[in-house]
Order: C-alpha cells, then structure tokens, then sequence
C-alpha cells in the first residue's frame, strides 16, 4: 500500500510522557500507531496511520539536548528568556517549530500567569505556542483538602489573546479543556469551551502541513466565549463587568490599541493588594501609596497596578523622599511619555527560594503593554531575598544575576525598573534597568 507522504517530524518531551500526550491528540483524529522494526524505547521512532496518510515521528524524551536548528530558533537575538516548553514539535525539512505547554496546575491565583515568560518569548521570537489548561482546578486548604474550584482571571485570556493578535511575529494560544475529574459544576456551565477536539484537529493538521487558521480563530472565539462565561454581568467597584472585560478582549485581539489607556479611560478602578506585605517601614509606605493612588487593571486584587501619566512626576518624587536615595537618584523619565506599570510581589519563599509563579508576574504585565510605546514596567520586590543576591544588584552585576537566576532573569529582560525593598537587606534598592 502506498502512502501519502508528510513531513518528518521531531517531537521533543520534558520526558516520554509529555511526547505522548501530543501523540494522543493525534490519535483523536483517528491515526493509528503503526511500528516497524525493533523499537527503541528509549527514543523510539512511530508511523501514525490513517487510510494512506503516514506521518513519521521521532520522540526525544528530554528538551535539554535539543539540535543546533532547534536552538537557533528558540534563542534569536528576539527570545526573551531560556525558558523551555513542555514539548516542542520540530519539522525536519521545512524547519518550522511548534511549542505546547499542558498545564494541570490551577489556573488561578499566582499560578495562573507562572508561564506567561515562556508564552511572551516564544510569540517575541516568531514561534506559535499552545498552552493547554485544565478548567476548574481545586484550590487547597492547609490541610490538602479541597476547596470551590478556580477559574482564571479574564486578564490572563486577555494576555493571550494579545500575544495571538498580528502584532506579534509569532502568537501563544490558550487552550481551556475540560477532563474527567472537572467539578460537574464547571462541566455544566464551560463544557461549551472544552477544546480538547480542536486541539486535536489542530495537531493533525500540523502533522500533515494543513492550513490551520481556521483552528487557530476558533481557539480565539473560544477565549472570548470563555470571558464572557466566568466574568460578572454586574458592575461593582472591584472588577470590570462582562461587557467591559469583552471589549477590552476584542481591542486585545482585533487591534493594536493601547490597552492601558483603555484601561484608565474605560473605568478608573482603585487597587488594593490583597496578599500580606513584607515588614519593612518604607515598604509599607510605598504600599499605601499605591493603593491610594494606583489604578487597577480590571480587576482589583491583581498583584498588579497602573500609574497614569501624569502621576509619575509625583511618584519620581514620593520615592525620593521616601527613600532620600542621594547617590542614585530616582529616575522615572523614560516613562514620562506614558504611563507606569508596577509589579508588586514577594517574589521569594520565606527560605529564601525564589518563587516559581513570580517569575511569570513580570513577562504577564509586559504581555499587556503596547509593543511600541513609552509606558514603562516596574517591579516591587519584598520578600526575603538572599543577601548575596541583593549584593550583586547594588554591586551593578545584574545581567551576570540574570544569567544564572530565573526570577532575576525574567525581571532584567522585561522590565524597566526594580525596587527591592526586604527587612531582610542593610537598605531598599532602586535600579533603572539598562539593558
């Protein structure tokens, strides 16, 4: 019998697991395995089947040893950070590269934006990415046990329906699917948007070099669907309501306007920080200061917030007089043109450790920011950073941090500014970042 002939593909896997679980997808379309030879379990090599269509797959169970080409194009001059996807679908010939992420963490709280640097610097660099979560997590309690089960926060569908807008060289999709172990409450009511059909066309057509766009719109309706679905038809003085969370989800998408504007022009909403602070005086202070005067991104208890323009002079100010910082004056000029976008989060564990989900924070408020624009980020820092770490910023060895370090990594390329203020450290540190 003779076959269609497809390109050959490598599919590399965090480990063999990951590798199959896109083979799944595959199989969903009605591809059968079909085994030649011997088979090296190791890094075994599978024909997919299906009437005279034949696909040739190379599973690698490791993303650490990955080819020159592969490398080249995760890396460009355009790649943010070093991050690595889940599984990575490489074409042999052509050399075009898909990544997908399968994330069963919730999709909620801190967790939910822990992969958004991998998102941004795979769409900076050209590359179409497919994060695929599990709708309607549970939320544990300090004994394990479970609580109501979360849903993401519509700003984090919004961020990738930016990063899957034509503004970017490549795009990041978000992927909602809905599993056996899903609440039968969130079956009910999101079954509608369970995208585990569609991602397995889509994976099909990408085996056989089909056109996808059409998948591709129907991942994008689906994230709208999804917005309207989880946010409240109500106003209230918290949180956008669904109207105002759908538009904001349609300018992402459909054009490049200034979604921070839109913010501060659509509804002014006042911010509060909703988890504990470090107990440092002056962080406290600064703390006040933003709730008291920083605006919300369309939801209130996002660990981020939003200076409009021409706030920053008076926030330049606040900050050199709360810090009487002489040698290093604060700076905000290069945002004067703009508004300021500021990140404030612990950032590290209380060992000392620094926090997986942090390291995402920076990349999801960069996500939401104009590609060219004079808006600036800047991130606070309270937690408990190690002391040698603190010692090689104010030293001026912040690239040769970033280098080794994920969280320092994510905030040197994203970011424009850092304020690290800890009881943990001799005194408060504020860096404009010169890249």
């Amino acid at each position: 019998m003779s076959f269609e002939s497809h390109p050959e593909w490598d599919l590399y896997g965090d480990n063999i697991l990951e590798c199959w679980r896109l083979v799944e997808y595959a199989l969903k379309g009605e591809y059968e395995i079909d085994i030649k030879g011997e088979l090296n379990v190791i890094e075994p090599t599978i024909n997919l089947i299906k009437n005279n269509s034949q696909i040739k797959l190379n599973l690698f169970p490791s993303t650490k040893n990955l080819n020159l080409k592969i490398k080249e194009k995760l890396y460009s001059e355009n790649s943010t950070l070093r991050e690595s996807p889940d599984v990575i679908l490489f074409n042999t010939k052509e050399k075009f590269i898909y990544t997908f992420e399968f994330c069963s963490a919730l999709p909620a709280g801190n967790n939910a934006w822990q992969r958004q640097g991998r998102a941004l610097s795979l769409s900076l660099n050209g590359i179409k990415h497919f994060h695929i979560a599990k709708l309607g997590g549970y939320e544990l309690d300090k004994n394990r046990e479970k609580k109501s089960p979360r849903l993401p926060n519509p700003l984090i569908l919004i961020s990738y329906l930016k990063m899957s807008s034509l503004f970017y060289l490549g795009k990041s999709f978000f992927v909602p699917i809905i599993s056996d172990d899903t609440p039968e409450l969130i079956k009910s009511k999101m079954g509608q948007f369970d995208c585990k059909n569609l991602l397995s066309s889509l994976i099909c057509g990408i085996l056989t070099n089909t056109n996808t766009d059409k998948y591709e719109k129907d991942l994008i309706h689906s994230s709208i669907g999804l917005i309207n679905s989880i946010s409240k038809k109500e106003t209230n003085e918290k949180e956008f309501n669904q109207a105002e969370w759908v538009e904001l989800a349609n300018k992402a998408y459909k054009s490049n306007e200034n979604l921070l504007d839109f913010l501060l022009d659509k509804r002014k909403i006042s911010w509060k920080k909703s988890a504990p602070t470090n107990k440092s005086s002056t962080g406290k202070v600064l703390q006040s200061y933003l709730e008291n005067n920083s605006y919300a991104l369309g939801s209130k208890n996002l660990p981020i917030c939003l200076l409009a323009n021409y706030q920053i002079k008076s926030f330049e100010d606040f900050l050199q007089n709360l810090y009487e910082i002489e040698s290093n004056r604060v700076d905000l000029s290069k945002a004067y043109g703009g508004t300021l976008l500021i990140t404030c989060d612990s950032g590290f564990k209380p060992r000392g450790d620094d926090s997986r989900p942090a390291r995402g924070l920076t990349p999801f408020a960069r996500s939401l920011m104009p590609n060219k624009d004079s808006s600036k980020l800047l991130v606070f820092l309270y937690g408990p950073c190690p002391l040698y770490q603190w010692e090689e910023i104010k030293s001026g060895n912040f690239k040769a941090l970033a280098e080794k370090n994920g969280l320092w990594e994510s905030i040197y390329k994203m970011a424009d500014y850092l304020i690290l203020d800890s009881e943990k450290h001799p005194h408060p540190l504020f860096i404009s970042i010169n890249k």
